[in-house]
């Protein structure tokens, strides 16, 4: 888990333990990784810190840590400073939430997720596709409501229900590599 116990004054105080060899082998910015792949780390990292260490002190000494650690593999402090403020505000968010309510949130995360198509891309930065802003944006205007014509979501099926989809996600992956290639 790693993370230490220690018992003082009738309680328990937890902090996240590192090795002192930790090497931090984190992505570097230049590689040819998705765009999201920053904002998930970072959101991870700081729910971890946040979970595991009970002191506001450690809390924020280690993500300090992440932050120095993040700059030195190339990242711009200009932009994880906003990714850290916001990736701590969610974690005490969602730490402070009670498990009926993390219980209903997931629930209502499923049931919205029914409601979704997704398009599944190619990602590498070299390439002139188009964002996936435009992408969702054209969906929108061209699909979910096209000028002068009905919403996608009044359209029934051969049934007569109505079509129960509202958002387009769009998901990369990488390309293949030599690590992704088999033996057979």
């Amino acid at each position: 888990m790693d993370m230490t116990l220690v018992i003082q004054d009738n309680g328990i105080i937890t902090d996240l333990f590192e090795k002192k060899m930790a090497l931090y082998l984190y992505i570097p910015p230049h590689s040819a990784h998705s765009p999201g792949q920053l904002t998930g780390l970072v959101m991870g990292q700081v729910l971890r810190i946040f979970s595991l260490c009970s002191r506001t002190v450690d809390k924020q000494m280690h993500t300090y840590q992440e932050l120095l650690v993040l700059v030195r593999c190339g990242y711009s402090h200009s932009d994880l400073l906003p990714l850290l403020e916001k990736a701590a505000t969610n974690s005490e968010a969602f730490i402070g939430k009670s498990e009926e309510d993390k219980a209903r949130e997931k629930c209502q995360k499923d049931e919205d997720s029914s409601k979704r198509i997704f398009l599944h891309l190619k990602y590498h930065p070299n390439d002139n596709d188009p964002k996936s802003s435009a992408i969702q944006k054209a969906f929108r205007e061209s699909i979910m409501h096209p000028k002068g014509d009905q919403p996608f979501t009044e359209l029934e099926n051969e049934r007569g229900h109505k079509i129960p989809l509202d958002r387009l996600t769009v998901c990369y992956s990488k390309h293949s590599n030599l690590g992704s290639l088999n033996d057979d």
